[in-house]
């Protein structure tokens, strides 16, 4: 894994074809703008397919956290293959996430996957670039990663 960022907020790193985030507090629009020229160069070397896989440990983001979301995933839409998301909080809140990305998921032109472990996501994330015939990185590969940068820096 080449780690790309990390910060008491965030840490990141990329595989090829896939682009792994760990959120230890909630998202800002600094942090998100600090990271775009990394992640859209991971799309754009894999522009055939980048699956992005969070692992949500902190807080919602704000509204301009969201706002710079935007505007990044409109830069990067035609090479998301996917997105994986973990929520290692049980309960109301799992729920509630789930329900959120199905109504996504609906409308979204890529799959919207909400994982149970990180084991889980390692799975999603494999089969969802065998779907799309692109080179997936082995399940456990991806699950050890996200383990390692669920670490707080």
């Amino acid at each position: 894994m080449k780690a790309i960022f990390q910060s008491s907020e965030l840490r990141a790193g990329t595989l090829p074809h896939v682009i792994l985030m760990a959120w230890h507090r909630a998202p800002t629009a600094g942090t998100v703008r600090e990271i775009e020229s990394e992640l859209q160069e991971h799309h754009r070397r894999y522009a055939e397919g980048v699956v992005i896989v969070n692992s949500i440990l902190g807080g919602a983001p704000d509204d301009a956290a969201r706002k710079a979301f935007q505007e990044l995933g409109r830069a990067s839409l035609p090479s998301v293959a996917g997105v994986v998301l973990f929520l290692p909080r049980g309960g109301l809140i799992n729920v509630v996430a789930r329900t959120v990305v199905a109504g996504l998921s609906a409308r979204a032109p890529f799959p919207m996957r909400v994982a149970s472990s990180l084991d889980h996501a390692g799975t999603l994330t494999s089969t969802i670039l065998r779907d799309r015939r692109l080179p997936a990185p082995n399940a456990h590969e991806v699950a050890e990663h996200l383990r390692a940068l669920s670490i707080p820096a």
